[in-house]
């Protein structure tokens, strides 16, 4: 019987050590989009440069969704110690989404900060 009650345990740390690995994967990911962000706000509208900007605005809103995701699926202790410390990760797809809709390159750098403060990047 308590080798049973071992191996649920085991089971239990196991899907949330992967459930932290994948938020933690996901959230490095947007934090290595986000250095590269500057430089892909172009006002040059040829052909290859929307192609570019639509792929990034893809990108974000699959970041956002596996972000949601991710967050969603941690552990509500872990999700706990993310708020003491600050981070706010389920706050954070709402940045993202804001990023691609974003209109201008203020409201642009508003997201990045918002972003930015609620991953503790």
């Amino acid at each position: 019987m308590m080798s049973l009650l071992r191996k649920l345990l085991a089971l239990v740390f196991q899907a949330d050590a992967r459930s932290i690995r994948r938020y933690e994967e996901v959230k490095h990911r947007i934090a290595r989009d986000l250095v590269l962000y500057p430089n892909a706000i172009v006002r040059v509208e040829d052909a290859i440069a929307v192609a570019k900007r639509e792929a990034g605005q893809r990108a974000k809103r699959e970041s956002a969704y596996d972000l949601g995701l991710a967050a969603r699926n941690l552990p509500s202790w872990y999700r706990g110690w993310l708020l003491w410390r600050g981070e706010k990760p389920l706050e954070a797809p709402k940045s993202l989404v804001g990023l691609c809709n974003a209109a201008s390159r203020d409201d642009a750098e508003k997201q990045v900060t918002s972003i930015k403060r609620c991953l503790r990047l």
